[in-house]
């Protein structure tokens, strides 16, 4: 360790220009990337989910769809929003990306006249570029409304609102800048609607939502984290009483996130939600790593000035045995906080693996900035930071240390069997929590994309869609016994709850023969003979495209379509356990795998939150495993459980009875919180081990190391629950609850590392001792 000091001490240009050089390598790869939000990038290509996903696009179109509804409080049947309905229909069609566009004025329905199949506009007129009368408009009223399938799809049963399906072009492995531009653009259109008519317009789907939310993710960006910045800013300023300090502090944070931005650009890795929290992780451990070498620096300092060091000498000293005494604890810190986040490499989601090495490097950046940069800049300029040394070395503070010391010696058992009975009562929290998750729920009510979606949802009942791959394990679609299967698991299907509309080949084929056959009762069915239902499949084919939309050129293949509400987490798994048993017990003829987008990123929740618990589980055992080598103790293994296991365990408890669920935001809290928490718990059993060394009792060496480490864990972790704490004023609900929940955390943190830690030591101390007599 004096080779290393002595070379920091020689060699301090170097060191500056060596990590300045560093980060502008690093920062030459930095990219200026949209948050890319598709399901693709989440999966690796052996992934069950992405492999159903790819049979879907190489058999049919996997077009996303886009939904406009046209709400009002009388009726759309009127010449003004007829108009309106299809102006806005031709000219979203004509926009690049859409491939297909529906409506209630280009709607064709079946129809046979003299045993052939003839598809008919509802509204002819506006095929013709006309404008129907109010006579052709009451006709078609009529009958609109006793189509079932229109008042499934494109009409509100009582003729108040209809939507526009837009099926938008789905460009697998891009970004959504092309489907961004086209919402904006419809945006536009559907503005100028508005006014003509008066009518609102409302707008949900895929790229509607997609855009929407990272638009909201973006003024996230611009708001939250200027602010957190400002707050940690004002917090540095006043703790250290100089811009030396803030500037010193700031280095470490901003160099080590440039050049984590950097290492992220030189694998091309895509951005994506979960890069948002980077930010904040590394702000966090780089000022805690930051003021506990500052803490040690000033009370050095302050020695040294009081032994009479010459200023020739003084800070250099100060430096070299600041150094001598963080770079063990901080060393440790690094190592667990970046084992913590390796783990998630083991997880199936490429984004998480990815975001598991990002935080890793920019951890150890930090840290070698911290104990090269910071200290290589102090020897240049020597601050003295006369202004803040009472906070760190005023024996008032001492005294607040030995009384919190003396506090957990005398009410040890009082404050072991309370912190017992709290997690026992943490436990029972922890059962009640239940794993959910909906983008309705991470924004607020009055966000319109939320507004949007729930109104079209309650008035209409479907904004999305579910696909189910049907293949036939002997045999073709159009054999009679498979395709009567295949329609029971449709109409299974069709009475689930919140299952609006199923499209399928099955329904398809029934209408068409009920539609043949004058619609005569009974006809509505699949037809007894093999050599009828063969030729309705000729009839039917090329016509409109349709059947080639729902059955593969093979006929080995068929897809059938779920029209569903926006299902939370327990909802989707409620639906596909009913999905699964009906499988299990009554489908023979087909192998049925669901895929698409809803279930992909229904897979991908499922898939964050338990790769964030299998991730925490195993990154607490290996700190556990690091701290018990590295102090070479059990018990110290053992005690480091209580400051790091037990507030995650009040913070997740207490979710459970404030019906907080756990969902993709909140399943951060465990690895963000564990790899902070640790750093003032390693250095706390640094100093107590070198107490214990030099021969103090346990009160003594806890007194020791309080008075050492205290001020820093106090500081650092203030800092912390203010900066966690300016998340609030995001509108990004998981954001507000990351916030929230981690400053809880740390401020539990602070109190096991304060008192309970030391009062559980003294308790088994004695039950030790007793035990030995």
């Amino acid at each position: 360790m004096n080779k290393f000091t002595d070379f920091l001490i020689k060699q301090k240009y170097l060191l500056i220009v060596l990590n300045l050089a560093f980060i502008i390598f690093l920062s030459f790869f930095i990219q200026i990337k949209e948050i890319d939000s598709s399901p693709e990038i989440w999966f690796l290509d052996n992934d069950p989910a992405i492999q159903s996903f790819n049979l879907l696009k190489e058999n049919f179109d996997n077009d996303e769809f886009l939904v406009l509804y046209y709400k009002t409080d009388k009726t759309i049947f009127t010449q003004e929003i007829l108009s309106s309905i299809d102006s806005l229909t031709q000219k979203v069609a004509s926009f690049e990306y859409v491939t297909e566009i529906f409506s209630i004025t280009n709607y064709r329905f079946l129809e046979s006249e003299n045993d052939v199949l003839e598809s008919k506009f509802l509204f002819p007129q506006f095929d013709d570029g006309e404008l129907p009368t109010i006579e052709e408009i009451n006709f078609a009223k009529e009958k609109a409304l006793k189509d079932e399938v229109l008042t499934k799809s494109l009409l509100k049963p009582d003729g108040k609102g209809a939507l526009i399906f837009v099926k938008v072009e789905y460009k697998p492995n891009e970004n959504a800048d092309y489907k961004i531009n086209l919402v904006k653009k419809i945006y536009v259109e559907v503005e100028k609607e508005e006014q003509k008519t008066g009518c609102e317009i409302l707008a949900t789907g895929g790229p509607v939502v997609q855009w929407e939310l990272m638009k909201t993710l973006l003024d996230d960006l611009k708001v939250v984290f200027p602010f957190s910045t400002l707050i940690l800013f004002a917090v540095v300023l006043f703790l250290f009483r100089s811009f030396a300090g803030l500037a010193l502090t700031m280095s470490v944070v901003y160099l080590s996130l440039m050049g984590t931005l950097g290492f992220v650009g030189i694998f091309d890795w895509a951005y994506t939600s979960l890069n948002i929290s980077v930010s904040t992780i590394l702000m966090a451990i780089g000022i805690a790593d930051s003021i506990h070498f500052l803490s040690a620096y000033i009370q050095a300092l302050a020695r040294l000035e009081e032994e009479g060091v010459s200023q020739t000498e003084i800070y250099a000293k100060a430096v070299s045995e600041s150094v001598k005494k963080v770079f063990l604890p901080c060393l440790l810190t690094t190592l667990t906080t970046a084992i913590g986040f390796i783990t998630l490499s083991q997880s199936h989601l490429r984004p998480l693996k990815e975001f598991g090495y990002e935080v890793a490097f920019g951890v150890f950046l930090a840290l070698i900035l911290t104990l090269t940069f910071m200290p290589a800049l102090m020897l240049i300029f020597k601050p003295k930071f006369k202004k803040c040394r009472n906070f760190f070395i005023k024996k008032d503070t001492l005294t607040i240390y030995e009384k919190l010391v003396e506090f957990s010696y005398k009410n040890r058992k009082i404050i072991v069997y309370a912190s017992l009975l709290i997690v026992i009562a943490s436990v029972f929290g922890i059962s009640k929590l239940k794993v959910e998750s909906s983008f309705l729920d991470y924004i607020s009510e009055d966000h319109p994309a939320r507004k949007w979606t729930e109104t079209i949802q309650n008035e209409l009942g479907s904004t999305v869609q579910i696909d189910f791959l049907a293949q036939p394990k002997n045999g073709k679609i159009q054999e009679k016994e498979v395709l009567e299967e295949l329609v029971k698991f449709e109409d299974f299907l069709a009475n689930l709850a919140g299952v609006k509309e199923v499209v399928s080949v099955g329904k398809f084929i029934e209408r068409t023969n009920f539609e043949l056959n004058n619609r005569q009762e009974g006809f509505a069915k699949i037809p007894e003979e093999q050599s009828v239902l063969d030729e309705l499949f000729y009839l039917v084919e090329g016509f409109g495209g349709i059947l080639e939309s729902l059955v593969n050129s093979e006929s080995d293949l068929a897809r059938v379509t779920a029209r569903t509400i926006f299902m939370d987490s327990a909802q989707y798994n409620v639906f596909m356990e009913r999905v699964n048993e009906y499988i299990s017990m009554y489908v023979s003829q087909f192998k049925i795998m669901p895929t698409g987008l809803m279930v992909m990123f229904k897979n991908m929740e499922y898939h964050l939150l338990w790769s964030m618990v299998d991730g925490f589980l195993w990154a607490l055992g290996f700190i556990i495993l690091l701290i018990g080598l590295a102090f070479r103790s059990v018990k110290f293994a053992l005690f480091s459980l209580i400051p790091n296991l037990v507030p995650i365990l009040i913070t997740f408890g207490l979710m459970g009875f404030l019906g907080i669920k756990i969902d993709v935001g909140t399943s951060l809290i465990a690895c963000i919180t564990l790899g902070i928490i640790v750093d003032d718990t390693i250095h706390f059993l640094e100093k107590l081990k070198k107490a214990k060394e030099m021969g103090k009792n346990n009160y003594d060496a806890t007194l020791h190391s309080m008075q050492i480490s205290g001020r820093a864990i106090f500081f650092t972790s203030v800092i912390l629950i203010l900066v966690f704490s300016s998340l609030v004023v995001s509108v990004w609900i998981p954001t507000v609850y990351m916030g929230i929940l981690c400053s809880l955390t740390i401020f539990s943190a602070l109190i096991a590392d304060l008192i309970i830690t030391p009062a559980a030591m003294f308790f088994f101390e004695e039950k030790r001792k007793s035990m030995a007599k």
